[in-house]
């Protein structure tokens, strides 16, 4: 035996009293995170972007761009189309989005989001010209901060479920400015290493 430990063989037992130690102060575990499974899917994404570039599609691009401006030049909007078939009776689900300031002229952004009543829209077609229109009343609210990207998300429930009752499965919504700001809002699109997604959490 060498220095407490049995060599290979060894049967022979440690003597004497076992002692367990605790650091003075440790903090304790954190709680784990809360249930969150993905339930649903973003089937399509892109922005649009007004003045010359009214007939552009952006279907492909990383990042879907929200400005709005008087010139409309510099107006943009992002479309999602939700595929909700998976939302169950009392699921609580959230619209998880990746987004950062294009600059720090302002150390925070507001984006609404409404609802788009036509998801016939194409992701590899849809322009500023082609975009349907959306409604008016809003569905939620989210503000970003800094020009680091980080996640949001944002409580969709009572909206999505409210959708999911009438039987709808699929929902189209639009993330949109109505006051002129500096820095544009980009939240990262389907195309990127952190699309949107939605996610539910058991209550």
């Amino acid at each position: 035996m060498i220095r407490g430990k049995t060599m290979l063989g060894d049967v022979r037992r440690i003597s004497g009293p076992v002692w367990s130690f605790m650091t003075a102060g440790a903090p304790p575990l954190p709680p784990p995170p809360p249930p969150s499974t993905t339930t649903g899917s973003i089937v399509a994404d892109a922005c649009v972007r007004g003045g010359q570039y009214a007939s552009t599609n952006f279907g492909a691009t990383a990042e879907l761009v929200t400005k709005f401006s008087t010139d409309e030049s510099f107006r943009r909007e992002a479309f999602l189309t939700l595929d909700i078939a998976a939302v169950q009776p009392g699921d609580q689900v959230w619209l998880r989005l990746f987004g950062r300031l294009s600059d720090t002229r302002a150390s925070s952004v507001t984006v609404a989001i409404n609802k788009v009543p036509d998801t016939s829209w194409i992701e590899t077609a849809i322009s500023w010209n082609t975009r349907p229109a959306a409604e008016t009343t809003e569905w939620a609210r989210v503000t970003v901060a800094g020009t680091t990207g980080q996640w949001y998300e944002i409580d969709l429930t009572s909206r999505l479920q409210a959708e999911r009752l009438a039987g709808r499965t699929t929902v189209a919504i639009v993330l949109r400015k109505s006051v002129d700001s500096l820095p544009y809002v980009a939240f990262a699109s389907r195309e990127s290493a952190s699309p949107p997604s939605l996610v539910t959490r058991t209550p």
